[in-house]
């Protein structure tokens, strides 16, 4: 009922897991990742303790062949489930159990294995793993493309239902969601694929919001505005991104180019003026009440 890809990218050491399933919020109960750890799928007749399980073994040093080795030998329903399994060094292994539903197989890559099952053709593996080592485009861009080429193929059966990606960072993190890259569902749409790529574009814009932040805590006026640039363009409807670039040409002086971009905000204005104001009266905006007045006139 489901089909996917576990990967690990070799440029970046980024592990993540991209899904597409007939079965509602499969982004949900499918992919378990952790930062500079692993990253597991459990489908089919999926066993939530292979994700969680298999994160502590690969936690405590076991390689992705012996971390499903030994959850696969505790397994008596071993036979019903297709689990992948990536580490943190690129290794994989995966299993399909005979008692899946067909069509249902594997193929392993280097650094990733896509899996299927319930298909509508054998194929539908092999075209994932085309579409993931000859894509473009970042590591998740190319997570997506792996999916596409599924759906193309034919994909599960029954039709199509919910998505969803994850990517996390390749180090270890003491707080391990502070190395969560992506982490996207769609659990229920009449296009999950396309949605997921819509929701993609947002998250690249709020990540870019995220970056300008961490660039103005030390000052970087140049690199922030170039991460605003890129937010606005991705978000021109959302107030945080030209919030913050009205603040960045306050800072550098450039008040004409500030009015400019209050009157050209894409988004509704009159919230816009609205938050100006509030973030002033509350410090977080660097303006006075007679800036703030020039700013927003006619």
């Amino acid at each position: 009922m489901t089909y996917s890809i576990v990967a690990r990218d070799p440029g970046t050491g980024q592990l993540g897991v991209a899904v597409q399933s007939c079965f509602f919020a499969a982004g949900l109960i499918t992919p378990y990742l952790e930062p500079g750890v692993g990253a597991v799928v459990s489908q089919a007749f999926a066993d939530p303790s292979y994700g969680v399980l298999g994160l502590d073994l690969m936690r405590s040093g076991c390689s992705a062949r012996e971390t499903l080795d030994a959850l696969l030998v505790i397994d008596a329903d071993r036979d019903l489930r297709q689990v992948a399994v990536v580490d943190a060094e690129g290794e994989v292994a995966a299993h399909t159990g005979r008692a899946c539903v067909a069509e249902a197989g594997h193929v392993e890559g280097l650094g990733f294995s896509v899996q299927a099952n319930m298909m509508l053709n054998d194929t539908v593996p092999a075209a994932m793993k085309e579409a993931y080592v000859r894509g473009d485009g970042d590591f998740a861009e190319r997570l997506v493309q792996a999916m596409e080429g599924a759906q193309r193929e034919g994909g599960d059966f029954r039709g199509v239902q919910s998505a969803g990606l994850v990517v996390v960072s390749g180090d270890r993190h003491a707080r391990p969601w502070e190395g969560r890259v992506f982490h996207i569902r769609v659990d229920d749409h009449a296009e999950p694929l396309a949605e997921l790529r819509r929701l993609l574009d947002l998250a690249r814009g709020y990540g870019a919001m995220e970056r300008a932040m961490e660039r103005l805590r030390v000052l970087d006026l140049e690199g922030a505005e170039g991460q605003v640039a890129e937010a606005i363009a991705r978000l021109p409807r959302v107030i945080e991104p030209t919030l913050m670039r009205v603040a960045l040409l306050v800072l550098a002086q450039r008040l004409a180019e500030a009015r400019s971009c209050v009157r050209s905000f894409g988004g509704d204005r009159a919230l816009l003026e609205l938050a100006l104001r509030r973030h002033a009266a509350t410090g977080t905006f660097p303006a006075d009440q007679a800036l703030l007045a020039e700013l927003l006139a006619p």
